[in-house]
């Protein structure tokens, strides 16, 4: 019975799991500050915080998504959609040719049903486009 319900807990994992292999698209989060306001604003005390916004994926896309957006002029609509894309990404740059990169071990974890990283968290898209079947919009 307790090999049934692995198997049967192990097939669920799998369905719910989304990405490449059903072929489910993810949408990319929507722009805001996923750090806490101090995290921004010791970004922001650096002189290149603007550059910083447009290089590091990671901190412009995701921590203090709101934030660079506002510094670079770049406008965001309620539902965290950018109005204008400008010189900042909001899909996935290597649309759409998704690409993994960064911590490959993330991959690897959410491609075996993690309970810890999972395609609809900032760490998990940033790293794992190709892994979660990132939706690279319109």
């Amino acid at each position: 019975m307790k090999t049934l319900f692995m198997l049967f807990s192990l097939a669920f994992l799998a369905v719910i799991q989304g990405g490449e292999e059903s072929g489910k698209k993810v949408e990319p989060l929507p722009c805001k500050d996923r750090g806490s306001k101090a995290t921004c604003s010791r970004y922001m005390k650096k002189g290149n915080f603007t550059e910083l916004c447009k290089e590091n994926r990671r901190i412009g896309r995701y921590l203090c998504c709101e934030t660079c957006a506002e510094k670079l002029g770049v406008e965001v609509n309620e539902d965290g959609k950018f109005k204008d894309f400008g010189t900042f990404t909001y899909y996935e740059p290597t649309c759409p040719a998704l690409e993994d990169r960064g911590n490959h071990t993330i991959c690897e974890m959410i491609k075996h049903g993690s309970e810890v990283y999972k395609c609809d968290q900032s760490e998990a898209q940033a790293a794992c486009a190709k892994t979660c079947n990132l939706s690279c919009g319109n």
